[in-house]
This record gives C-alpha cells, sequence and structure tokens, in this order.
C-alpha cells in the first residue's frame, strides 16, 4: 500500500482518455422546487451548505500532482489556497432560463474543462428557471467518482438531513505538497511493491491446485468472458466519427413504474436494465429509419462494483459487459427477449466480476498486455455505444428546504463514440440522458423522443 493517495490504475486510465477533444467529466443536473414559504435558495446559502460539509468529502479539496518522469500516476494532494468561490458560483446566465436556455447550458459545460490545478469538481446555480424552481448543474471529473460514487457525494454535500444545524467550517488547512524525492521515492516504492505482489500471487498460485481449479481469480472463465465480451463488433458503429468540441444533450423520462410492469410482463426476471436497453434499442432502431443503417449494435454496459458501505469519495469501481442490441428486429417484445437472454448469461457466468478480475491481474503480470487490451475495450469495433444507468434517490430529498423534483445525468463521449446514453432514477421516475457531438449525431431530440416512443410501446404491448 503506497503511503501516497495515488490514483489506482482505473482511475489513471480513465484520466489519460481526457485530451484533444474529450473531457473528462460527467455531469448532474438537480432541479429544486421549494414552496411559497421556504426562503430561496441562493449563491450565498448554497456556498455555506457545501462550507460545513467538505470535511465529509477530503477529495472535494484535493487536486492531482503529477509524478515526477511519469514513474507512476498522480497523487491526490491538498489543495493550498483552496477558495470554494472557485468551485461553487452561479451559471453566466440573464433572466428566466427556460428548457432550451437549460439545454444549451449543460452542453456548453459538457464541453468545458475543469482546471487540472484545482479540485475536479464545480457547480452552477441556474436561478431562476421559472416559478419557484433553480437547477444546480455539477461536474465531477470521471477519474475522481463515477455516477454510483456521485451519488453520494451528492448526498453528502447537499441533501437536507434531520437536525441539520449547519455547523461552521472544520478550520482545514492544507497539508504540505510532497516533494520531488517522496513523489518519486513512493512511485518506486509502489512498484517494487507491485513486483512483489505479483511474484506472491504467481507463488500462491503454483501451489495451491483449488486456486487453479476455481481459475486463478476467474482465469478458467475467461474464454467465455472474451468470447461474449472482447469479440469485435460486427457491423459500423453509426455513432463513430471524429469527434470535436461542441456537445449536445437531450433526455426524456418516464415513470420508473411503467419500465417495471414491462419486465414483469416479460417474466423470466427482467429487469428494468434490461427493459431500459430495449428502450435505447428501439429510439436507435426508429432514428437509424431517417439516417439509414440496420443491424445490432454492440452495447456496453458498466457494472458497478461498489460496496454498499463505501466513503462518499470513493474512485472508480465498476466493470462491463457487451450486449448486442438487436435494432434490425422489428418485434419490439423480441428485442426485449434477445437482450435480456444475453444479460442472463452474462450475470450467470458473472463475466463484469471476471473481466475485473483478468484487468488486475494483467496490470500485475503484464501491464503493456493490460494497456493495450483497455485501448482494444474502448475502439468501435468493440462497442458502438455506452449505456450506463445509475439508481438515484428513492426518497423525497430536499436541498435548502426545496424539493428535488429532477435528477438527469450526462457522461462524456469518447473518440469515435460520439454518442454516450445516462439513465438514472429519481423517486419512482427515470430519466435518460443524452450527450453526443451535434456534428457526428444529428436529431438528437429525435433520437430522445424515439427512445420515449420505444418504451410506449413496450408498455402497450405488455397491457
Amino acid at each position: 500500500m503506497s503511503p501516497l493517495d495515488r490514483l489506482t490504475r482505473q482511475d489513471a486510465e480513465i484520466l489519460e482518455l481526457e485530451h484533444g477533444e474529450i473531457a473528462g467529466h460527467t455531469l448532474k443536473v438537480l432541479v429544486l422546487e421549494r414552496a411559497p414559504d421556504v426562503a430561496p435558495l441562493t449563491l450565498d446559502r448554497l456556498r455555506a451548505r457545501i462550507a460545513s460539509r467538505l470535511h465529509r468529502v477530503p477529495r472535494a479539496r484535493q487536486r492531482l500532482a503529477p509524478t515526477p518522469l511519469s514513474l507512476g500516476a498522480p497523487v491526490w494532494v491538498d489543495a493550498a489556497g483552496f477558495d470554494l468561490d472557485h468551485h461553487v458560483h452561479r451559471a453566466p446566465t440573464r433572466g428566466t432560463v427556460g428548457a432550451a436556455g437549460l439545454r444549451e447550458l449543460i452542453g456548453e459545460s459538457m464541453g468545458g474543462r475543469l482546471r487540472r490545478d484545482r479540485p475536479l469538481w464545480d457547480l452552477q446555480l441556474v436561478s431562476p428557471l421559472g416559478g419557484r424552481r433553480v437547477a444546480l448543474v455539477a461536474r465531477f471529473h470521471h477519474a475522481w467518482t463515477d455516477g454510483h460514487a456521485a451519488q453520494n457525494v451528492a448526498r453528502a454535500l447537499l441533501y437536507d438531513e434531520p437536525d441539520d444545524d449547519g455547523a461552521p467550517t472544520d478550520g482545514w488547512r492544507p497539508a504540505p505538497v510532497p516533494g520531488t524525492a517522496a513523489l518519486v521515492a513512493d512511485a518506486l516504492r509502489q512498484r517494487m511493491s507491485g513486483l512483489t505482489e505479483a511474484a506472491g500471487a504467481l507463488a500462491r498460485t503454483a501451489g495451491s491446485p483449488e486456486r487453479w481449479r476455481v481459475g486463478a481469480r476467474g482465469l478458467i472463465r475467461l474464454p467465455g468472458a472474451v468470447g461474449r465480451e472482447l469479440i469485435p463488433g460486427r457491423v459500423d458503429s453509426p455513432f463513430a466519427g471524429a469527434v470535436g468540441r461542441r456537445r449536445a444533450v437531450a433526455w426524456t423520462s418516464a415513470p420508473l413504474a411503467d419500465y417495471k410492469a414491462v419486465g414483469h410482463s416479460a417474466g423470466e426476471h427482467t429487469t428494468v436494465n434490461d427493459v431500459l436497453l430495449a428502450v435505447v434499442a428501439g429510439g436507435i432502431r426508429a432514428w437509424l429509419g431517417s439516417v439509414g443503417g440496420e443491424g445490432p449494435l454492440r452495447c456496453k454496459v458498466p457494472v458497478s462494483l461498489h460496496r454498499p458501505d463505501e466513503a462518499p469519495d470513493v474512485g472508480n469501481r465498476d466493470s462491463f459487459m457487451i450486449v448486442d442490441l438487436p435494432v434490425g428486429e422489428r418485434d419490439t417484445a423480441a428485442r426485449l427477449r434477445s437482450i435480456h437472454r444475453q444479460t442472463a448469461e452474462r450475470k450467470r457466468h458473472h463475466d463484469a466480476e471476471t473481466l475485473d478480475a483478468v484487468f488486475a491481474d494483467l496490470a500485475l503480470f503484464a501491464p503493456p498486455l493490460e494497456r493495450l487490451l483497455t485501448r482494444v475495450t474502448t475502439t468501435s469495433r468493440e462497442f458502438s455505444v455506452n449505456v450506463s444507468n445509475v439508481p438515484g434517490p428513492r426518497d423525497p430529498v430536499r436541498v435548502l428546504g426545496a424539493d428535488l423534483k429532477e435528477m438527469l445525468g450526462f457522461a462524456e463521449v469518447r473518440l469515435d463514440h460520439a454518442l454516450r446514453v445516462a439513465a438514472v432514477s429519481l423517486c419512482g421516475e427515470l430519466a435518460i440522458g443524452l450527450c453526443a457531438d451535434p456534428d457526428v449525431v444529428p436529431d438528437l431530440d429525435g433520437l430522445a423522443a424515439a427512445m420515449g416512443d420505444a418504451l410506449a410501446e413496450l408498455r402497450a404491448d405488455a397491457a
């Protein structure tokens, strides 16, 4: 274990994805509405709330320090001169912000960058939206937190709590930044520790027939997992293209009960996520009808490996599975059955856990091979679109007395992947957020509407 707080392998790989035209953050939108007798949510009140809770999320006051000569991943260090005003501010809007203005602001925020010399997050207050509504637009760098961990950060920093006394700030003082010698020494120590760990793992594996029988952390299951997850796609991706800096967003929302009703009608333990993937497939099918192209599209589905008891600022902890979206299938029920068969098989064989173990083992035994495999699994030949689904609060939430009415999530596109789909749920509502380069993916509003129509078709079939 490194005495310095160094980026994990997975976090470092995500950080490296940010370059050129590609940003590295995710974005959450919280739409709040206050009752007439509740005080307005002002910038001063918002900053005071967050300031009183920063001690709960140490990462919110830390930045990344590079390791000299790239001998190791960057290290989290306290940000000297941390100023909350740099991270919590009012959006540069005038007058009442309508739906189109909010969407434009979100797109601009997705296309921007978080400064690397500061903690990797910010939050904008968008006010007013009309009536007594405001929005909070929060960005978190993906090298710090994934969708599940971001939910924990929001809860720790923002949500009202019983008997919340608005305690003053904790008198935090930044720890000194490690010097060059300390950074280099720690990186070398970590490398030696990795070699020792690899040697120990080899010795334990070689001397343990049971470990070989089980499969050396899943390696015995690797051929099946590779066959299901890592075979290059069979069709060209309609979302492949030269991604630029512009971003557009769109979304569609529906009651979570609709998804559950469809899954219940389909039987065989069909899940909400199965129905979501069928909705995405149906929407893409309709959208492809206007731009040309037909055939199965390989979809990367992140699988969370987080534990319920984790701290709010834990880093990324997920794996993935690959599902063929049958966009060439006309029958809506057949599309759902096809998706469910695939996801059930991957869960039965524990593909996500197997791949996570294999990548971890390769990082120990063969780092160049692990980096090559990581690059392979992010190309458009491996998958066409990434679809994530993050559960949000199930019970009503308030922020400074205002009710949380709507939650949206957006994730950044990648090189040669000009569309990203991110779903998030809130109190019985599921919102599908689309982020895209509009020069590669035209008519994003039409695609979002088509996904809404696809759910209506599934719901009608289930009635």
